[in-house]
C-alpha cells in the first residue's frame, strides 16, 4: 500500500489479513419428555433439528446444529378386569411399547422393581400405574384401571325362634340377579335350591346359604331357628254331648307341634272304659268321643281321659284329665 506524506514523499506500508471462516458445531442429543435445552437464547424441548448463530472468541460467527430427539413414551395396554368382588386376578399385558429408545423396561405401582416382562398379573381392582422406561432412561407414568366387580350382599337374620309345629319363610335380601341356590341342611326345608324356601323344622337348626351370580361369585349367609318345644295341648273338661251342634264332641286341641293323637281312652268312675280311639286328628271333635257308650248316651257325671300322642318331632307322651259331662 503506498502512503503519500506531507513533504510529499510517498512510504510504503505492508498489512498482513487473516480471515477467519464461520464456525459450524453440530450436536445430536436426546432428552426425556419434559426435559429442555438452553441454546443460546433459545430453548428446546421437541424433537427437531434447530441451528443459531453465535458469537465465538475471536467475534466471529459460530453457527450451531441441534438435532434433537425427545422421548414421549407410550404403550398400548391390554387390560382383564377381576371376576369378583376383592379377587386379585385381573391382569395388564403391554402389546406394544413405542415413543422412546429400546429396549424397554416396565414396572407396575412403583418404580424400584423395573423388567422386560410385559404381562402383569393377579391385580386387584381399582386404579393402578404402568410405569415405562426406555433405553435412555426416561420414565413415563401411565395410568389405567381394572374394574372392581360388584361386591355381591346377602342378609339373613342371625336368629329366629318358632314353636315345635310351626313353620317360616325364609327371605333373604340380595342385591344380584341369583344363578344358583343351596341351602344346607335340607332337612325341614320345602326346597333346597329356591331363595325363599319354607322351613319347618323339628330342632333348633342353623341354615346356610351359598348363592352365586352368573360368574360363579359366591355370596353366603345363615340364620339359626331356635325350635321351642312347650308341647301345647289342651283338652275340655266339660262337653255337652246333647246334639245342639255346639260342643258335642270330646278331642284333644293342639297346634303343630302334634302329629296324631294314637289313643284316647275315657272311663267312668268305676274305671269301666267308655271310649276308645286310636290315630285321632287333632282339632278334629267329630273323630272323638261322643258321649255314648254301647249306643246309648251316658248319664252326666264326671269321666277320666287318657291320651297318648306323638309329637312331630318323633317324641310320645301321655296326658290325662278329668271330663265332666253335662246335659
Amino acid at each position: 500500500m503506498l502512503q503519500t506524506w506531507q513533504g510529499g514523499c510517498d512510504s510504503t506500508v505492508t498489512t498482513a489479513l487473516t480471515v477467519f471462516s464461520a464456525y459450524l458445531q453440530a450436536l445430536e442429543l436426546h432428552l426425556c419428555e419434559g426435559e429442555t435445552y438452553l441454546l443460546g437464547n433459545h430453548e428446546y424441548g421437541q424433537t427437531g433439528i434447530f441451528s443459531d448463530t453465535l458469537q465465538a472468541t475471536r467475534g466471529c460467527d459460530s453457527i450451531v446444529q441441534l438435532t434433537l430427539t425427545v422421548s414421549v413414551l407410550d404403550a398400548s395396554l391390554s387390560t382383564v378386569s377381576p371376576i369378583c368382588f376383592g379377587d386379585e386376578n385381573g391382569s395388564l399385558t403391554v402389546t406394544q411399547a413405542m415413543g422412546g429408545i429400546e429396549p424397554y423396561i416396565f414396572s407396575i405401582n412403583v418404580t424400584a422393581y423395573f423388567s422386560p416382562n410385559t404381562l402383569f398379573p393377579n391385580l386387584p381392582g381399582g386404579a393402578h400405574i404402568l410405569w415405562v422406561e426406555d433405553g435412555e432412561g426416561c420414565r413415563k407414568a401411565l395410568p389405567f384401571s381394572l374394574d372392581e366387580p360388584l361386591e355381591l350382599q346377602l342378609s339373613l337374620p342371625e336368629i329366629l325362634q318358632i314353636e315345635l309345629g310351626d313353620s317360616v319363610q325364609l327371605s333373604p335380601e340380595i342385591n344380584f340377579f341369583p344363578d344358583s341356590i343351596t341351602w344346607s341342611p335340607v332337612e325341614g326345608l320345602d326346597c333346597a335350591d329356591c331363595l325363599e324356601p319354607v322351613a319347618r323344622p323339628l330342632e333348633t337348626t342353623t341354615y346356610h346359604l351359598w348363592v352365586q351370580d352368573e360368574n360363579g361369585c359366591p355370596a353366603v349367609g345363615q340364620i339359626q331357628i331356635i325350635v321351642r318345644k312347650e308341647r301345647k295341648i289342651y283338652a275340655p273338661n266339660v262337653f255337652s254331648p246333647n246334639g245342639d251342634g255346639s260342643n258335642d264332641g270330646f278331642t284333644m286341641f293342639a297346634d303343630g307341634s302334634v302329629k296324631v293323637i294314637r289313643s284316647l281312652r275315657i272311663f267312668n268312675r268305676w274305671g269301666g272304659q267308655v271310649f276308645e280311639g286310636g290315630y285321632l286328628t287333632p282339632n278334629e271333635p267329630s273323630q272323638g268321643w261322643d258321649g255314648m257308650h254301647q249306643g246309648k248316651p251316658v248319664n252326666p257325671g264326671v269321666f277320666v281321659w287318657f291320651a297318648e300322642v306323638e309329637f312331630v318331632d318323633g317324641k310320645v307322651e301321655v296326658f290325662k284329665g278329668d271330663l265332666t259331662v253335662v246335659r
